[in-house]
């Protein structure tokens, strides 16, 4: 793990054993089994200040040690509020993973990482320098210190210990019984996605069902836009209306002058013999 944290060794042994520091420690497992470390580490604002400590200044050295041999190592600050209480400290990613405490190895489709408890609190311990303090894990507790683990898993994990959230197991490490020294936690990845091919199968069928339904219904409205223009009746135009018109007047004023012709006319007798 990280070189120890020299410049704050006396910071953090009167800030542990008041129980007033958050260690989070987290491990994300690719589905190649590839692990990648991260370690958060909170203290208590309120207790800084109480012994004169520079949030900023602290930071800092904690930054620098983290970094000062490793390029890769990337250091952010980090803050969180807990129980009402503010936390600050730092987040160092990219640490590189002490094979003695956590490996993981693929078989198959099924990842298995093994932990070993002992290791991790001991390269816990190195990291933060309270090894060199003579702070041990069952001091630490006793304090009510809190020293978690997340590992992330590439598939749903499955562990007889912790808390399982799907793809992730959270450890409380003081929380574990003393007799267990190793965890597993195992994952499924790389299966064929049949639940994938079934529901693309399903959404293939439905649309070809609507786009099927879609043709015959623009057939049937084609066929019906043919017949009605096939029986469209014939609109003339308005000279053609005009013209015919003018015929009709025609033809009523020839018809009245008739009549009045009828009328007019002299009244004949025929004279028979008797």
């Amino acid at each position: 793990m990280k070189k120890q944290l020299k410049t704050l060794l006396a910071v953090l042994a009167a800030v542990t054993l008041t129980g007033c520091m958050r260690i989070k420690m987290t491990v994300d497992v690719t589905s190649d089994a590839k692990v990648s470390e991260s370690v958060t580490m909170l203290f208590d604002e309120s207790m800084l200040s109480e012994m004169g400590t520079d949030t900023a200044g602290m930071r800092e050295s904690m930054k620098q040690s983290f970094t000062e041999d490793d390029e890769k190592v990337v250091v952010i600050d980090a803050e969180e509020t807990i129980d009402d209480k503010k936390y600050v400290g730092i987040t160092a990613k990219n640490l590189p993973v002490d094979e003695n405490a956590i490996k993981a190895v693929k078989d198959g489709n099924t990842i298995t990482v093994t932990i070993q408890t002992a290791g991790v609190t001991d390269s816990l311990g190195q990291e933060t320098g309270m090894s060199d303090q003579d702070i041990s894990p069952e001091m630490l507790k006793q304090s009510g210190m809190a020293m978690e683990m997340i590992v992330n898993m590439p598939g749903e994990a499955k562990c007889e210990y912790g808390t399982v959230n799907g793809n992730s197991v959270t450890f409380d490490l003081f929380d574990l019984p003393s007799s267990v020294k190793t965890i597993e936690i195992t994952a499924k990845v790389g299966g064929f996605p049949w639940a994938f091919v079934i529901v693309g199968v399903a959404l293939a069928g439905v649309a070809g069902y609507f786009l099927m339904n879609g043709k015959k219904a623009k057939q049937n409205e084609a066929g019906m836009s043919a017949v009605a223009h096939e029986f469209q009746p014939y609109v003339a135009t308005p000279e053609e209306a005009q013209s015919v018109g003018e015929m009709a007047e025609k033809s009523m004023i020839l018809e009245e002058r008739d009549q009045i012709a009828e009328t007019e006319a002299p009244e004949t007798h025929q004279s028979g013999e008797f």
